[in-house]
């Protein structure tokens, strides 16, 4: 089974997943939580760096992937997941 199956097709949703990934942003929130001692620049430098490696490793930074904003996308999707959970912290 798919899993965009479960997304319904509605112009939002598909505008979202352009220019931001939500699985690399959810993914980020529980990373910041984790390392949220070593500071707010710390976290995103490493989500950052997170993000380029798993980028690399996908091939999403290759033209037949759809690349290289492919990646570029998914990458700073972590970022702005660690940049969400400082967001919410300072708000609640």
């Amino acid at each position: 089974m798919n899993p965009l199956s479960w997304i319904p097709a509605s112009w939002w949703t598909w505008k979202v997943w352009r220019v931001l990934n939500p699985i690399h942003l959810v993914l980020g929130i529980p990373y910041a939580a984790v390392f949220r001692g070593s500071g707010f620049v710390s976290v995103l430098a490493q989500l950052a760096i997170v993000g380029l490696v798993h980028e690399q490793a996908d091939g999403d930074f290759l033209k037949a992937n759809g690349g290289p904003w492919e990646g570029i996308k998914d990458a700073y999707s972590f970022v702005a997941g660690g940049v969400l959970y400082y967001v919410i912290r300072l708000v609640f």
